[in-house]
């Protein structure tokens, strides 16, 4: 009986004693496999420069590839500063690749810049030369000095890639050129480090232990009209538009410039002299007139939001018509820890025939059922946010019949902003244009753009004259001088800048002050004071002691914080030099995988 269990612990023992074995072991295979790498033995190029500047270009790569396998190599050459460049052939061990994506294929995709990947049989531990032939039109520009005098016919050329991941350990870059072209100066590595051997109409330049990403310009200066009579198309373009910047960025500042002076003067045909009866910065200590509550508020803000609504429903209150009710849940408990949740609700209590349309109309949206006369408070948000914009039309009605609007001057705002909407969508179709254009010629960009861009500065001057242009009447804005007035004097009071004259205002003035978006600071103020004394119009249906003060100052603090989405939506008022060319074509990238 006791052998089998001996032999059982043995074997866990040796296996428990042979996982570390076996895991080194692993471990060890794994870091003794070749790790995929490749470099280049030789990254070779002829360039034979022809006749008309076009060249003929001849890139021999000879890789060699460590591990794998390797399934394909690619080239990449951008288009920069050359007309076109044609692929003409593509070999893989002296053997022809046709076009195409499968193995024994070049695939070669015409964009900038060009890609041309070399597909191949997976391989590994070999050595493989790639050559790859194109022709290159446009490449050699007219050279200019300060006067705009071309000079030399020069040939700048990235002759190794500019990206790359591996080392080369060997390069030679050979340039012919015909007979008839005669070198100005010694060529030139304009970057990177190479020898210069020359024998006549040859050029060779020869680098070795290249790391990775590192780049060979070389450059040839030949005598003008040697080589090209008129510079290349990109270059013409490049001086075209060279030539287009200046005059068009200025054109685009006269648009401005122009459109804003025109604007402002057409502007301030509308302005006017007022003399006030109030000074600006003054405090009175009550209502200037009997106004409404939403209708001083408006005044001020010139948008009615729900600020405007809570005030015209505590007016009502003050009047007797709704009152404010707070209920325990009548709903039985469970547990002994069960706390009754309290609601709070707005009571209509009888309408009048007398009251304004749009108070009309608030008690229409909030009581539309003519059978039920209460609702809940956290109904309030949606039920006004359904129909908000009916009451803020009819709150402007109601201030364009007490004069406080001007017709006129609406109709002027009206087309203010129908102006400015009409400048940014010009300059957005002018911008959308020139980017399209952009890809036919960059010349089309600046003809288009800066004007473009002039028309949406204008835009946004005239949007801002827009937001700032008062609507109001000469009536309305000596009213809205009083109010701001009365306005400034609640603020400081709710802010403890003023003392509190009586316990009395908190509910004299709670009407104006939810108008003013000043209810919070209202409330916290006289809260924080004990001076909240709670108005006829509210009742708490509860025994406790204190009930109505407390629930009432809780329900104030809820009302406050009610802000339906809505309440917003309504209306209202409310460098490069003309040098020809420069820089280098050719570079790219190069690599295998």
């Amino acid at each position: 009986m006791i052998k089998p269990w001996l032999t059982s612990i043995g074997l866990l023992i040796l296996l428990l004693l042979l996982v570390p074995v076996v895991s080194a072991y692993a471990a060890s295979g794994t870091q003794i496999l070749p790790a995929k790498d490749y470099s280049a033995d030789r990254f070779d190029a002829q360039i034979t420069v022809q006749n008309d500047g076009t060249l003929l270009v001849k890139e021999t790569v000879v890789f060699k590839f460590v591990g794998g396998p390797f399934t394909f190599v690619y080239r990449d050459i951008p288009t920069d500063k050359t007309d076109s460049i044609a692929i003409q052939s593509a070999y893989m061990d002296e053997r022809f690749f046709s076009e195409g994506t499968g193995s024994g294929q070049v695939e070669i995709m015409q964009d900038n810049p060009i890609q041309v990947k070399w597909h191949f049989a997976p391989t590994s531990d070999a050595t493989h030369t790639f050559v790859l032939n194109y022709r290159v039109q446009g490449v050699v520009q007219k050279e200019q000095n300060e006067d705009a005098m071309y000079i030399a016919d020069a040939l700048y050329w990235e002759a190794l890639p500019t990206q790359y991941d591996y080392t080369i350990r060997s390069s030679t870059i050979t340039v012919t050129y015909p007979q008839q072209a005669t070198l100005l100066d010694s060529p030139q590595v304009r970057q990177g480090t190479a020898t210069i051997s020359t024998v006549p109409n040859e050029v060779t330049f020869s680098a070795s232990n290249l790391s990775a990403n590192t780049s060979l310009e070389i450059g040839l200066r030949f005598a003008p009209g040697s080589l090209i009579t008129q510079p290349p198309h990109w270059q013409q373009q490049q001086e075209f538009v060279d030539a287009l910047i200046l005059p068009f960025f200025s054109a685009g500042i006269v648009v401005f410039l122009l459109g804003t002076f025109l604007l402002i003067l057409y502007y301030r045909r509308q302005r006017r002299h007022i003399h006030f009866d109030v000074e600006q910065n003054a405090r009175l200590s009550e209502p200037p007139d009997d106004l409404p509550p939403a209708i001083a508020g408006t005044l001020l803000h010139s948008k009615p939001s729900w600020n405007e609504a809570l005030a015209t429903l505590f007016d009502l209150a003050d009047r007797g018509i709704v009152g404010f009710v707070v209920t325990p849940d009548d709903k039985p408990g469970t547990g002994f820890s069960h706390k009754p949740e309290t609601h709070y609700l707005l009571e209509r209590r009888y309408q009048p025939d007398d009251l304004a349309r749009y108070e009309r109309v608030l008690l229409a949206i909030l009581f539309p059922d003519p059978q039920r006369n209460t609702i809940a408070m956290t109904s309030l948000s949606a039920v006004y946010s359904s129909q908000a914009h009916i009451f803020t039309e009819l709150l402007k009605r109601d201030m364009l019949a007490r004069g406080f609007f001007d017709p006129q001057r609406q109709r002027f705002g009206t087309g203010l902003g129908a102006i400015s909407l009409l400048l940014f969508f010009f300059s957005a179709v002018g911008i959308i244009i020139s980017l399209i254009a952009l890809g036919i010629s960059a010349a089309w960009l600046f003809l288009i753009v800066f004007p473009a861009l002039g028309l949406l500065a204008i835009g946004i001057v005239a949007c801002f004259l827009w937001a700032k242009y008062s609507r109001r009447s000469e009536q309305g804005e000596q009213e809205t001088r009083r109010w701001q007035a009365f306005s400034h004097y609640l603020t400081d009071m709710s802010t403890g800048q003023q003392p509190i004259g009586s316990p009395a205002l908190f509910g004299q003035y709670l009407p104006y002050a939810a108008s003013f978006g000043l209810l919070g600071n209202w409330i916290t103020c006289f809260q924080r004071q004990g001076l909240i004394k709670v108005p006829s119009w509210f009742q708490a249906l509860a025994i406790a002691p204190n009930a109505n003060h407390s629930t009432f100052t809780h329900m104030m603090i809820y009302s406050s914080a009610i802000h339906p989405s809505s309440s917003s939506s309504s209306s209202g008022s409310g460098g490069s030099s003309g040098g020809g060319g420069g820089g280098a074509a050719g570079g790219g990238a190069s690599g295998a995988g």
